[in-house]
């Protein structure tokens, strides 16, 4: 399969986990990118991934009703920052909670219908109010459009890929002229203050040895 999607053998071999250098085997997650990428359906190429029901967010209010404990932590933890106790592990770790809780909510939306008597939908009144059920909807509106007529940019991916990879090359290129214009500015205004502390110092000399003399 992966040969079809024209994957390359390095990225095969590190899918496969038949790449036993010591880099792979030690250093590397063992996840080929452009691999999974193919192996779910998707075009091989960095940025062809979509998920579209990834693009509703849950409020904040049902990210609390799953999990609570988490934003409890978090909490304790962001106030230790800076101290003698702060944990950036576990801060790390939260994160990543967060990350899959946000997954999980996304996921439940789309597979409510199909299995209503999953344990989540009838011990908890969250999946009962208004905030859940206009959440769902939207998560499945964009679910389902998405896979009945295929998202734009996907198909202008896969028919036309050349423009697609023109697109991305202009996007780095304006990229990096942003990021040159931003350090151009910033070893000017870093002059500037320079210049201006010094002349700052000289007048401030200036009035002390004038003073000086005077008195």
């Amino acid at each position: 399969m992966l040969e079809a999607k024209e994957v390359d053998l390095p990225s095969i071999n590190q899918a496969g986990h038949w790449n036993e250098s010591t880099m792979t085997s030690v250093y590397l997650s063992g996840h080929n990118r452009p691999a999974l990428r193919a192996m779910s359906g998707f075009e091989k190429i960095k940025g062809a991934y979509y998920l579209p029901r990834a693009t509703v967010t849950p409020t904040r209010h049902i990210g609390q009703q799953l999990f609570g404990w988490v934003d409890r932590a978090q909490e304790t933890l962001n106030k230790r920052i800076g101290t003698d106790e702060q944990d950036l592990a576990g801060l790390g770790l939260i994160k990543c909670i967060k990350f899959v809780r946000k997954a999980f909510i996304q996921d439940l939306a789309i597979i409510q219908d199909d299995f209503p008597n999953l344990k989540p939908f009838n011990h908890s009144e969250l999946f009962k109010g208004h905030p859940w059920k206009d959440f769902a909807k939207e998560v499945k509106c964009a679910h389902y459009v998405a896979q009945e007529n295929g998202t734009a940019y996907l198909q202008t991916f896969q028919h036309i890929p050349e423009i697609t990879q023109a697109l991305q090359q202009s996007a780095a290129i304006m990229m990096n002229f942003r990021n040159d214009v931003m350090a151009q500015m910033t070893a000017v205004f870093t002059r500037m203050e320079q210049k201006l502390i010094q002349q700052a110092r000289a007048t401030l000399s200036d009035s002390s040895s004038y003073q000086f003399h005077n008195i």
